[in-house]
């Protein structure tokens, strides 16, 4: 294994708090949304799952707010579609 290289008097690496604390930050909150990730796709699983049990490709929920369109477009992938209709327009059932 290598050995690490020290630094030369006068050339450290410079340290800025501002960096450091933003870089804490981001990596706080991409694994908060790593375990999202894997939570939602146990739920998309789950829908899927839930789907090909009643033999639908396309479901839609007029009673969620707003409705829904769910449509299973691979083995693995599913659309879930907010359905909002203009002032003029209403959703077909």
């Amino acid at each position: 294994m290598a050995k690490k290289q020290g630094e030369l008097a006068g050339m450290e690496s410079p340290s800025y708090p501002e960096i450091d604390a933003a870089a804490e930050h981001y990596v706080e909150q991409r694994d908060k949304r790593m375990k999202l990730t894997e939570k939602e796709k146990v739920a998309k699983d789950a829908l899927i799952a839930a789907m090909e049990k009643q033999g639908v490709q396309i479901y839609r929920d007029l009673t969620a707010s707003p409705p829904l369109l769910v449509t299973i477009l691979t083995k693995h992938n599913v659309a879930v579609e907010q359905q909002v209709a203009g002032p003029d327009e209403e959703l077909d059932a």
